[in-house]
């Protein structure tokens, strides 16, 4: 490191090859992109039968919690370890494990599909 300048290039490619790459974070990362292509896929594929319309509302908002998600669950964590250390991660993360299957278990099962609706182009 540096004595409290700017980090040249190298030293940040060295600080950043220290915590990413030689540790298994790649695997994580793909693993996380991988599932967020198929739930995607998953979420389009429910609404398909709805309209082309409910489709891209239901993409919509997938990809909104997606975001939103992934930027409050980035930020409050932080907050858990500066005010609590790792216990308080560890309970935050309990939580959110525990209001994920409470939701799952009050959300009804996907209903049958009767057919495949054909997507129509509406003049805007």
């Amino acid at each position: 490191m540096s004595d409290g300048t700017l980090l040249c290039d190298q030293e940040v490619f060295e600080l950043y090859a220290e915590i990413v790459i030689d540790r298994d974070d790649p695997l994580v990362c793909i693993g996380s992109l991988m599932a967020h292509v198929v739930a995607n896929a998953s979420v389009s594929d429910a609404a398909n039968p709805l309209g082309a319309q409910a489709r891209a509302t239901a993409l919509a908002l997938y990809t909104l919690g997606f975001y939103l998600g992934g930027g409050i669950g980035s930020f409050v964590p932080g907050l858990a370890l500066v005010a609590f250390g790792w216990s308080g991660v560890i309970a935050l993360c309990a939580v959110a494990v525990l209001g994920a299957f409470l939701c799952s278990l009050a959300t009804s099962a996907r209903p049958e599909r009767d057919a495949y609706v054909e997507p129509t182009v509406t003049a805007g």
